[in-house]
Order: structure tokens, then sequence, then C-alpha cells
């Protein structure tokens, strides 16, 4: 419907298919978007755990910002002088489970992936959590930051990138090389900027933690601008 409303400013692209076969979905906004100009892009997503809907909805309202309010000055200029990719749901098959699912406090975590190869798909023991399935830092801290355990609700999965959700959003990173990124989840009034992993040296100056502090500044929810809420390895998306 967005793109219905703008289609000179917006594309909709397919970035792949989920585990289970549905469609991982980007709208593209940007004053040419047929064109790979030499621009900076910006990548903002949500849904990267299925069960975290209101990660969806930001995604969504940043979307609608830019679109509603795209004739003033300042998000003209961003829409002209950047590529900006907006993908809702990284997990639709976690969303989809969580929908489809009674009592499902902790279902929709991870993806559709048949973990314990059984060929059936059991929500509470399978999938993978793709927040811990990209390359960066796959791994590392051994049981601390994720789980070689299927059963586990922080299952990093069988190697690096093997769940074609991480994929997709790795293959966009690599063509689009993103200078910025949001991943929007729930669970947390705050604000996280990279890397959270120990022993990985951040960039000094390091302008995605400025960044981070000025989010938290204008922000009436966001409370605290910790450096990590717990120790994770392969944390997405879609990390150089």
């Amino acid at each position: 419907a967005y793109h219905l409303q703008h289609p000179d400013i917006t594309r909709i692209y397919e970035l792949g298919r989920s585990r289970q076969g549905r469609p991982i979905l980007a709208i593209r906004v940007t004053d040419n978007p047929d064109r790979d100009e030499d621009e900076l892009a910006v990548l903002l997503n949500g849904g990267a755990h299925g069960h975290e809907l209101l990660s969806v909805d930001y995604a969504f309202d940043a979307l609608r910002q830019l679109l509603e309010q795209r004739n003033e000055p300042r998000v003209r200029r961003w829409i002209e002088e950047l590529d900006l990719w907006v993908v809702p749901m990284v997990s639709p098959d976690g969303n989809w489970t969580l929908l489809r699912t009674l009592n499902a406090r902790k279902v929709g975590r991870r993806n559709g992936m048949d973990s314990d190869r059984d060929c059936v798909f059991e929500p509470r023991v399978d999938g993978v959590d793709l927040n811990r399935n990209y390359p960066f830092g796959w791994g590392i801290l051994g049981e601390e930051g994720s789980s070689s355990d299927p059963a586990s609700a922080y299952y990093r999965g069988e190697e690096p990138a093997s769940e074609p959700e991480t994929r997709a959003l790795v293959s966009l990173a690599r063509q689009h090389r993103f200078a910025a990124a949001i991943s929007w989840h729930t669970h947390g009034s705050m604000v996280i900027s990279p890397y959270t992993i120990e022993g990985v040296h951040n960039p000094d100056p390091d302008v995605a933690r400025d960044i981070a502090g000025a989010l938290l500044e204008s922000s009436p929810q966001a409370s605290r601008l910790p450096r990590s809420l717990h120790p994770a390895d392969g944390p997405g998306p879609a990390r150089p």
C-alpha cells in the first residue's frame, strides 16, 4: 500500500524466502529507486525475533514518517541524499508461529528451522535464533553468548549464516554496504550500540555510540545506553 501511494520514490524487493518459504520483503525509499547511486545507504529493520511484535510496528512507523512527511525539508533531504531500506519483518516464520500458537509466551523467538530434523516443526523446541546466526563473531563466546543446543532459545545454528533469513540480510548488506543500521527489538527500554562482544575493539571516535546517545536523549521511553544487555555472539543484522 505504501508503494502504491508513493511509486515514484519506492520499490518493493523480495530479499529471499524463509525456512518455511515465506517472503522476506524490503521497501527501498530514495529519489531514484531504480538506480544504485553514489549515496550512503541506511538499513532499518524489525522482527528479527518474530514474537517481538512492536519491533515490526517501529519499522513501519519509520517508513510511514518518511513517506507521509516526504515534503518536509529535512525528510526530503534524506530521500534525496540517502538510499533507505526498510525490512519490517526479518523472521516471518517466527511471527507466523507466534500468531497461530496458543500459550505462546516464548514461541516465535526463533525461525522455522526443523533443528532436530524429525520432519516435524515443533515451535517450543525447533528453530534458530537469527540474532545469533550472523557471521560476525559467530560462536566465539561458546555457550555464554549463544547456544549449540538446538533446543535452546538462543540456538545459533549449525554454522555462520546457515539460515536463509540471515543470508538474505547479509547479501543485502554486501550489495549496499550500509553506513548505518537500526534493528528494533522489544523487552528493554534502552539503546544498544555495537560492538557488544568482549575483545572486539570499537572505532575511535565511536560514531555509532555518539548517535546512540543522541537517540537516547531524544526518546521519552529509552532510559539506558549499555554497552551490552548480555553477552551475544553472531549478532545482527548485517554488520560488516
